[in-house]
């Protein structure tokens, strides 16, 4: 005797929700994966067990279940690795707070990435477009340490980079 299929349940937006829980993805980007809005996953989601009218979402939900190395995300900012590749020690405390600093942070942000908090998304695009440059280590970190002491003299922040911090001189007497 033939064993039928169990016909899967439709997906309903909690089904969309618990994938872009898994993947650790923000509500923006799972739903651009997705092919909705931000405004039309809100509306999903005031009903979350509600099927979908929209047979395309679930297949394209399915597909990135089966295949999820397929999932178009560009997010390449892992920042332990990023340290690495540009010649910071990922143990030395002086090269993760520069290397925050070149990244236009406190060089404390370094501690919170490293035990795993995300990155801010200027700061993971910025981490993408380095890791898009034809170059490697030394001259890939020059070149991110010289646009953030750039940065930093357009703003009145004297040497960010050894300092480990953004703060101009007058806002640390401030506080």
């Amino acid at each position: 005797m033939m064993k039928k299929n169990t016909p899967k349940k439709r997906t309903c937006w909690s089904d969309l929700d618990a994938w872009r829980t898994k993947h650790g993805l923000n509500v923006p980007t799972a739903s651009t994966l997705l092919g909705l809005g931000i405004e039309r996953w809100r509306q999903l989601q005031q009903n979350p067990a509600a099927p979908l009218e929209d047979a395309a979402v679930g297949m394209l939900l399915a597909f990135y279940e089966r295949y999820p190395e397929h999932i178009p995300l560009t997010r390449s900012a892992d920042f332990a690795k990023f340290m690495n590749d540009l010649g910071y020690d990922i143990n030395d405390s002086v090269d993760k707070k520069r290397c925050a600093s070149a990244l236009g942070r406190e060089g404390v942000a370094a501690y919170r990435w490293l035990e795993g908090r995300p990155l801010s998304k200027p700061v993971e695009r910025l981490i993408e477009a380095f890791n898009r440059l034809p170059v490697l280590g030394e001259e890939k970190r020059d070149l991110l340490e010289s646009l953030a002491r750039q940065e930093g003299e357009s703003r009145g922040v004297p040497d960010p980079l050894n300092r480990a911090s953004w703060r101009s001189n007058e806002s640390k007497e401030e506080e």
